[in-house]
């Protein structure tokens, strides 16, 4: 499974927590704002991907990973 950078932006946001239910990996809330916030910046392609299709801003976008 490849990997893929998450790009995430609050801009929309509405707290739904859904980055968090589906990769608390990657994603926790800030206690002092009810925010979430993106704690690891890329996951397995699938994860990813879920992330995108369940958040209901579009607050999440995939991204290639550079080639090192």
């Amino acid at each position: 499974m490849s990997k893929k950078r998450i790009n995430f932006s609050l801009g929309g946001c509405k707290q739904c927590e859904a980055c968090v239910s589906i990769a608390p990996d990657c994603f926790e809330i800030d206690e002092n704002t009810g925010m979430p916030f993106l704690k690891k910046e890329c996951a397995d392609e699938d994860v990813v991907r879920e992330l995108c299709a369940y958040c209901p801003e579009d607050c999440i976008e995939m991204e290639d990973m550079e080639e090192e």
